[in-house]
């Protein structure tokens, strides 16, 4: 297959360049499975996972209205995320959780993290009161 050095893109009706590098990189199935993700570490499980969020010590909600500055955040995993959401309301969250060591003591989270730290860091994890 050849490309010219000039395309017409019809849609827009410009000219554009479109060469491509000499030296493209070969997409072979061992190259692009060596590939690894970047471990990353949940602060609250400590568990490696693929992505994590951010997680406002002070919720959002108690800050936005107010043009207030929204505070620090720490970087945890989907499930501490939704299992902190589903245990707390955001007026206790800012007033009693809302720095990291206060999560990890707290009684309930305790006992969610203790058994998240078991789970499969690469499978959704069901969260629910359960653990508080």
């Amino acid at each position: 297959m050849s490309f010219s050095n000039r395309n017409r893109d019809s849609y827009f009706g410009k000219e554009y360049d479109s060469e491509l590098p000499a030296n493209l990189p070969s997409k072979s199935p061992s190259k692009l499975s060596s590939r690894q993700e970047p471990e990353l570490h949940c602060k609250l499980c400590d568990r490696s996972v693929a992505t994590l969020t951010a997680h406002h010590l002070t919720p959002r909600q108690k800050t936005k209205r107010k043009n207030l500055d929204p505070g620090p955040t720490i970087q945890i995993c989907s499930a501490c995320h939704r299992q902190i959401h589903v245990l707390y309301d955001n007026s206790y969250l800012a007033k009693e959780l809302n720095t990291l060591e206060k999560l990890q003591q707290d009684p309930k989270m305790q006992r969610f993290i203790a058994w998240v730290r078991k789970q499969d860091p690469g499978k959704k994890v069901q969260v629910d009161r359960r653990y508080g």
